[in-house]
């Protein structure tokens, strides 16, 4: 459920590229849809305190991938309502991988990255 909320952020900001808002209604559903990302990473942060990984489970959540996939799509929605004019974005890093599953690593508790 939290992948198919990402990824229909970014669809939406597929369309937009570094434009400025142009409506109050469209700065309005922006700052809706930043709300909504603050109660995902909420859910995301209560759901890593309570989830308990075993011993025999071969794959977990990626709670660190999700939260950065998130403040990349904050960054971007928090840039288009207001853009730097002076400076062009710098987007090289702001990938979303859209892959939460990580693997773990034979003898230990902890996944892959």
């Amino acid at each position: 459920m939290i992948k198919k909320a990402v990824v229909v952020v970014l669809l939406v900001l597929g369309g937009w590229g570094t434009a400025s808002a142009q409506s109050a209604y469209e700065q309005e559903q922006i700052r809706l849809m930043l709300i909504q990302l603050q109660n995902m990473e909420t859910i995301a942060a209560q759901m890593e305190r309570n989830s308990k990984v075993l011993d025999t489970d071969r794959y977990r959540f990626d709670y660190d991938r999700l939260n950065k996939d998130l403040a990349t799509v904050r960054a971007g929605l928090e840039h288009y309502l207001s853009p730097a004019r002076a400076q062009p974005r710098e987007v090289a890093d702001a990938v979303v991988t859209g892959s939460y599953q990580k693997e773990k690593v034979k003898g230990t508790n902890r996944g892959n990255d």
